[in-house]
């Protein structure tokens, strides 16, 4: 965008500038940047999943215990049933 404002005011002033700029250093400059902030999301990401992954671990875990007490209570009294 700012490549297209300088065009267009150069002519329209008649302004030349003597340095052009270097359009692949700055584009490959901004790439690099892009692939760091890439690289560091990616990372955010996959620590997140990894949480997640502990919660759900975690939340099984939990509620698989509490459903074993409870069929080890029906699976008590049901023998008690059929000893007596």
């Amino acid at each position: 965008m700012d490549d297209v404002l300088d065009l267009i005011f150069s002519e329209r002033y008649q302004v030349k500038y003597k340095i052009k700029p270097d359009i692949n250093k700055e584009l490959s400059s901004r790439v690099d940047a892009l692939m760091d902030e890439n690289k560091l999301l990616k990372g955010v990401l996959n620590e997140l999943k990894g949480w997640m992954l502990e919660f759900v671990v975690h939340r099984f875990q939990l509620v698989s215990h509490k459903f074993s007490k409870f069929y080890e209570c029906q699976f008590d009294n049901s023998l008690k049933l059929l000893s007596s």
